[in-house]
This record gives structure tokens, sequence and C-alpha cells, in this order.
């Protein structure tokens, strides 16, 4: 079920798709905004691999949603999470990390 907002607010505004964590260690958020009622899918691939994951697929209406993914055998690397919208293509980066990444995580350093 999608959040609604009206046209005016700052949601419309900006990326159409966003993901947190970012790096990822087993699963992110990604959200995304439909502006007009139409078909979207949703998929994420690894760059220069075979690996890819279709993660929504179907008729939306206008609204703000969120899919998980739970990417917990997918190997470490970045992913292009890639939202068509009735043709209409935005792309979005981000990075898996293993667990034994000595850097902390965005939001998870305690």
């Amino acid at each position: 079920e999608p959040m609604l907002f009206s046209e005016d607010d700052p949601i419309y505004q900006g990326d159409p798709m966003t993901n947190y964590p970012d790096p990822f260690v087993n699963s992110t958020t990604i959200q995304y905004r439909v502006t007009e009622q139409g078909n979207v899918k949703l998929i994420v691939y690894k760059e220069n691999s075979s690996f890819k994951v279709i993660l929504v697929s179907g008729y939306h209406n206008k609204g703000v949603y969120t899919k998980v993914w739970n990417a917990g055998t997918a190997p470490v690397g970045k992913y292009i999470a890639e939202l068509n919208v009735d043709g209409a293509i935005s792309k979005e980066s981000m990075t898996k990390k293993s667990q034994w990444d000595p850097n902390p995580i965005e939001g998870n350093e305690n």
C-alpha cells in the first residue's frame, strides 16, 4: 500500500529512488515514487555480472512505495537498482559489504 502525498510535497522533488542503509550487509530498503499510475518494474543487477533479481513487477497507482531487498546470498560488490515506470528509467547504485568489513556501516556505528 503506497504512502500518499500531495504533488507539492518534497517527496516528489529530487531523486525518484533511494535506498538505506547504503552500504549494507544483508538487506537494504529501496524507496521509490510513482508520479503517474502505470506499469512498474524494479530490478537489481550486479555490474559486469549475470546476477539479476526482479523485486517488483506490476501496475502501481501514484504514490511512494518501499521494497526490502534481502541480499543474503548475493555476492559482495556494487549493484544497480533500476526503476522502470512505463519506460521512464531511473537508476540508483548501492553497495553490498562483507559483514567482516572493518569500516562501519552508516547508521550502525554502535
